[in-house]
C-alpha cells in the first residue's frame, strides 16, 4: 500500500488502493498468509483469498468509504477498546469493549453506515455481557439490547461471574469473527493512523 497522503474531512478512502498487495494475518495452525485478491464490482470492491483446499472466504465492501468525523471517532474508539493483537486466533475476530452504551451504539451506528456490518447481520451469540452475582440477568439483556438495538439472540451471558465487574450494567463485549471484516478494517485503521500529521 503506498500512503503518503495525510488524512482529509470530506475525503474518501478507496478500498482498491489500500487493499492492494496485501496478505491475509498469519494463519494461527499453519503460520501461512494469503494474497487478498480484490476486484472491482460498480461501486463495490469482492475481497477474498484463497484458503487451502477448495475454501474461498470471500465478502463485499463499498469501494470508496468517506473520512468524517463520526469515521475518524470511530477508528479511535476501536483503537481504544477493541483488540489489536493478531496473534492465536484473534485475527479473526472484530472485537469492541465497553461498559458504556453509548460509545458502543455509536459503533454500531457507523458500521450499519459504511455497510460493513448490519445489526441484522451480526451472528447469534456474538455479544457477551460479563456481569457478577448482584448483577440482575433479565435487567441487563433487556438493558444491552435496547442501547443497541440489537435483538436479544445476538446476546450471550458469560458463563462465569466476574467480581471485578461492578458498573451498573456489566461490561458488554461485541464479538464478530470475520476474517475480512477484522483484515480490512485494520488495513483502515492504518490508514487514517498513518495519516494524521
Amino acid at each position: 500500500m503506498n500512503n503518503t497522503s495525510v488524512v482529509k474531512l470530506d475525503k474518501t478512502i478507496d478500498l482498491m488502493d489500500i487493499l492492494e498487495g496485501e496478505r491475509t494475518y498469519p494463519s494461527w495452525s499453519t503460520g501461512q498468509t494469503y494474497p487478498l485478491t480484490i476486484e472491482n464490482q460498480n461501486l463495490d470492491v469482492i475481497v477474498s483469498y484463497q484458503h487451502k483446499g477448495n475454501k474461498k472466504p470471500t465478502r463485499t465492501f463499498p469501494r470508496y468509504i468517506e473520512i468524517t468525523p463520526k469515521l475518524l471517532w470511530f477508528f479511535g474508539f476501536i483503537y481504544g477498546e477493541g483488540s489489536k493483537s493478531t496473534g492465536s486466533s484473534a485475527y479473526r475476530r472484530f472485537t469492541i469493549t465497553n461498559s458504556d452504551s453509548k460509545p458502543m451504539r455509536l459503533a454500531l451506528d457507523v458500521l450499519e453506515e459504511i455497510q460493513f456490518l448490519s445489526r441484522e447481520h451480526i451472528p447469534l451469540r456474538s455479544i457477551k455481557i460479563a456481569r457478577s452475582q448482584s448483577h440482575n440477568d433479565k435487567e441487563l439483556l433487556e438493558f444491552w439490547k435496547n442501547e443497541l438495538k440489537v435483538t436479544s439472540d445476538k446476546f450471550y451471558m458469560a458463563p462465569k461471574y466476574d467480581e471485578n465487574k461492578k458498573t451498573k450494567y456489566g461490561v458488554c463485549h461485541i464479538f464478530i469473527s470475520d476474517v475480512l471484516l477484522r483484515r480490512v478494517m485494520d488495513e483502515i485503521a492504518k490508514f487514517i493512523f498513518d495519516g494524521i500529521k
